[in-house]
């Protein structure tokens, strides 16, 4: 009892910070650090951000006027489908959603959608959704060259109602495929909705970020959501268990995405590209792997597994891949750089949502794997400094690093120039206390 009083001792001190709900977007991007069960967990962060919630919920129409009456209406197989799945495979987050809806004070039906809004307005439409999002850049040549860059584009109703989630949660009842005793891990979180969709890292020192991919057509049969596949990606242990994850054998995934993630385990990171799609016939999802030895990128087009796209939804993802041309990018200052490139003036790489893109930047992340660090802009990176750096977890990488560091006299890669002022928060992630808190 002493520890829950605490949680929200822990709680109430970042809400007076955040004030009342404003219909201008809060700044800066808000932080949480949050331990306990699943239920529990989700309920601290509902009841933190619960402004951000409820604004975010009460401003998106289409949720209002045409997802939640779908899925109470026409939709209600296809919900009660998917819902049904979830509690089959990872019951764990539907405690976690509960415990969101119900700190935030909000429907649970309202965040049970959020995981398959992607799943439920591309069923809706037909097959045509014109939100293509994210783009991700990435180095290999060894040490200093190593880093992975994502910009996280989304509805412009994001920017400034994200926050960041840094957990701790204890799996009190191990079941369905979720067996791990513990999950820790620090994500970018889209208001009431699970954390794993954007980018983030795990304590065991797995760098994860997400491309959303967009096929044809939609599996709705007996398929996991695949906000719920990138969520228990935060709870991998190995690059070997994410490759279980999203195969998702038995199941496969709904939808389409694409996962970048590094592997801090190794002396020298392990960057891999993972495809997936809907098995379709096949309950089991179709995935593709590339490791990346040198510099490449991903936007919203499947590069590699012979799929049909929705061609409305690929055309920010083509003007983006033109405008990245070969990749010649060799450290995190160059992926910095070009994330902020504006060039395009219809579909540029740093979107801003003006007409015909309806897309919009709402956050930055880059992980400078040679320095363990990671670096988040809620503004444009080619021309503002970070909102925040944290240390990337001590992984043997990072024990390498330093080891290189203090033999070979390397130096640490700038991020700004000589000429700019820093302002930035450096956030030490190890050793923190459970009534510990984040404020920036």
């Amino acid at each position: 009892m002493a520890a829950y009083t605490i949680f929200w001792s822990v709680i109430l001190i970042l809400y007076s910070v955040e004030g009342v709900p404003q219909l201008r977007p809060p700044k800066p991007i808000g932080m949480v650090y949050v331990t306990g069960t699943h239920y529990q967990v989700g309920k601290q962060v509902g009841y933190t951000f619960r402004n951000n919630i409820q604004e975010y919920f009460q401003l998106n129409t289409e949720l209002q006027t045409k997802v939640i009456p779908f899925v109470k209406g026409a939709g209600k197989k296809i919900y009660d489908g998917f819902i049904s799945t979830i509690n089959a495979t990872y019951p764990q987050y539907l405690e976690e959603m509960q415990g969101i809806a119900e700190g935030a004070n909000v429907s649970e039906t309202e965040v049970f959608v959020q995981i398959m809004y992607v799943e439920l307005t591309h069923y809706m439409s037909g097959g045509k959704k014109t939100d293509g999002a994210c783009t991700d850049l990435y180095v290999n040549y060894g040490y200093p060259h190593v880093a992975i860059g994502h910009n996280e584009d989304a509805d412009p109703l994001i920017a400034g109602r994200g926050y960041i989630v840094d957990a701790d949660i204890i799996n009190d009842r191990p079941r369905g495929r979720l067996t791990v005793p513990r999950e820790q891990f620090v994500a970018y979180t889209y208001p009431g909705t699970l954390p794993g969709n954007a980018f983030g890292f795990t304590k065991s020192g797995l760098i994860i970020t997400i491309n959303a991919l967009y096929p044809e057509k939609v599996d709705v049969n007996n398929t996991i959501p695949r906000y719920v596949l990138t969520r228990a990606l935060l709870s991998a242990p190995s690059m070997d268990k994410m490759d279980d994850i999203v195969k998702c054998q038995g199941h496969g995934s709904a939808y389409g995405f694409s996962v970048n993630t590094a592997d801090m385990n190794c002396t020298n990171p392990c960057i891999d590209n993972i495809e997936v799609a809907p098995g379709y016939s096949t309950p089991c999802s179709t995935v593709n792997h590339t490791i990346i030895t040198d510099s490449d990128y991903h936007v919203n087009i499947y590069r590699r597994i012979q799929i049909k796209q929705d061609p409305e939804s690929i055309l920010s993802s083509q003007h983006r891949a033109k405008a990245l041309g070969v990749p010649d990018w060799h450290d995190a200052n160059d992926i910095r750089v070009m994330l902020g490139n504006t060039v395009d003036p219809r579909f540029p790489i740093y979107r801003n949502a003006t007409p015909p893109d309806t897309g919009s930047t709402v956050a930055t992340g880059l992980f400078d794997i040679a320095e363990c660090s990671l670096h988040i802009y809620d503004s444009n990176p080619a021309h503002s400094d970070p909102l925040i750096t944290m240390d990337l977890p001590y992984s043997n990488y990072c024990r390498a690093r330093k080891h290189l560091t203090t033999k070979m006299g390397y130096k640490k890669t700038k991020l700004v120039d000589h000429n700019t002022k820093m302002q930035r928060h450096n956030i030490k992630m190890q050793h923190r206390n459970m009534n510990q808190i984040i404020r920036t």
